[in-house]
This record gives structure tokens, sequence and C-alpha cells, in this order.
């Protein structure tokens, strides 16, 4: 949820600066969210990781469950920070009308986590049935290749924004309050 408060905010702020073509500043603005999505990611893989037992026990008291919800949180909350980064490019990229990327990342994802869910739970084409591992396993690898494709095509393809990741080094602090007040 706060991943996509973040996300709204650098939507926001940078279409209203998309009208305007002024680039520069919605660099700016995805530099702040990027530092706010990421550090979000860690913050929650590193409770999920250190404590998984008592975030699972937040939503329920039964031990089966508890015990499933462990063993899948363990993996998982490594495609938090994947995921967080993921949603932020796709905002920055939504801004500038390059909405596709979005709906091909997402598909990519997708189909990658259905498909490795398929394999991994119950054990095809020669892998072992993992079950609830198996489907965190699953999960990770589509978050992987999901972050793996924006990166690659903000990088390498995207004409409009040509966004450098060397600018979340140095964000700009003047945009900072309208991120935070928006988002």
């Amino acid at each position: 949820v706060i991943s996509v408060g973040i996300e709204a905010g650098i939507l926001l702020l940078s279409s209203q600066y998309w009208g305007k073509k002024d680039t520069e500043s919605i660099r700016k603005i995805i530099s702040i969210g990027m530092i706010f999505s990421v550090s979000l990611g860690i913050i929650f893989t590193t409770v999920c990781a250190l404590v998984p037992r008592q975030v699972i026990g937040i939503f329920t008291n039964e031990a089966a469950v508890i015990d499933n919800g462990v063993e899948y949180i363990s993996v998982i909350c490594y495609s938090y920070i994947f995921f967080c980064i993921t949603q932020a490019l796709i905002a920055s990229m939504r801004s500038v009308e390059s909405a596709r990327i979005g709906l091909l990342v997402s598909l990519a994802s997708l189909v990658t986590d259905v498909a490795l869910n398929y394999v991994l739970i119950f054990g095809k084409l020669g892998f072992p049935a993992l079950g609830v591992h198996g489907a965190a396993i699953a999960t990770l690898i589509a978050r992987i290749l999901e972050t793996a494709i924006i990166f690659i095509y903000v990088r390498f393809y995207d004409r409009k924004l040509r966004f450098r990741f060397s600018l979340i080094l140095h964000p700009d602090r003047s945009i900072f309050k309208d991120l935070v007040k928006y988002g």
C-alpha cells in the first residue's frame, strides 16, 4: 500500500511536468521516488527476513498456517525490493505516456510466476515438488525478471525520459516535499 502511494506521487507530479515537457524535473521526482521505494523494500525485507514468525503471527494464530507462512515469507521477502523498484519505474513510464511497457512487464511476470508455480509447487519437468517454498521461489524469480525488463527498458530503450540511475545518488531536495505531500 505504501509502495502504491509512492507510485501515485511519482505519477501525479511527473505527469504535471510532462505536460510542460520538463523531463529534468521528472527525473528528479523519479530519483526521490526510487529512494523511498528502495528504502521501503529494504525495511519490509529486513523485518520479514528477521522475524517472519512474528509477521505471520499478526494475521493468524494457527500453528500450521504460521509454519507455512514462515516458509513462504522467508523467501518471498526478498522480492519486496524488486517489486518496489519495478513499480516506481513503471509509474515513471506511465507519467510520460509509455504505459505499454508496464503492461508487458506485468504480463511477463504473471506468465513466469504461473509457469514456475506449476513446475516448482508440483515438481514437474524433473524439478522436485517444493510446495509453498516453490511458490515463493517462483514469485521471487518473476519479480527479478520484471525488474530486469523494466531496468533494461529504462536504461537502453526509453527515448522520452532518459532516466539515469546515477540521479538516485544525488536527489533534488526541492521536490522531496511535494513527493511526500502527494504520495
